[in-house]
């Protein structure tokens, strides 16, 4: 980490007096967009539901298999990583793809007799939450946000990129101008919904 107190920072500076710290454009934007969810009780929510229907398919060799039998060849849900906003954005579009077909792969189990009362009542939990509006909108809202971010993530990582372009392509995600992309994507959801 870079902390600019106590961090490797510090502690570089410390030894090689002559150097200079560079913040990493990516680090910066791993911490804007893990801000920026955690502070919306509903994006958290949201996030802890995608967790609970991985964890529903993955702990189960048999709920795991009736998932991949009716997505065939479709990715199946993913895990969330709380590091890694790639992962989050891959677990939103595995969703966002499916989403009907995972209904129907929970409602099998619901639906199952031979499955056990807990698993049945815990994918009809799964079930209503998934056939609220919140949890649609969310899947939609998220996802147009996170790829934003992911885009974004993507170009700066490129070695060749000179920092004062990764810092313009940031720059639109976060500041307050009339740059502000997420902040017009929240107008654009208003309109449409």
């Amino acid at each position: 980490m870079a902390g600019q107190y106590n961090g490797i920072q510090v502690r570089f500076k410390e030894k090689y007096t002559c150097a200079l710290f560079i913040p990493c454009p990516e680090y910066n934007l791993n911490l804007v967009s893990g801000q920026a969810a955690g502070c919306i009780m509903e994006a958290t929510d949201f996030f802890q539901f995608l967790q609970k229907l991985y964890t529903f398919f993955a702990n189960s060799t048999h709920r795991w298999s009736v998932l991949k039998e009716s997505l065939g060849s479709s990715v199946v849900v993913k895990r969330l990583s709380y590091i890694r906003w790639s992962a989050r954005s891959d677990a939103i579009s595995a969703l966002q793809n499916d989403y009907s077909i995972i209904m129907n792969a929970v409602k099998t189990i619901e639906d199952n007799h031979e499955e056990l009362p807990e698993t049945q009542n815990e994918s009809h939990g799964i079930l209503k939450k998934m056939e609220t509006l919140n949890t649609v909108l969310l899947t939609e809202i998220r996802s147009t946000i996170l790829s934003k971010f992911i885009e974004t993530s993507k170009s700066v990582l490129n070695d060749s990129l000179p920092l004062g372009l990764a810092f313009k392509l940031i720059d639109p995600l976060v500041c307050k101008g009339s740059k502000r992309q997420v902040w017009r994507l929240r107008s654009y959801f208003e309109k449409k919904f």
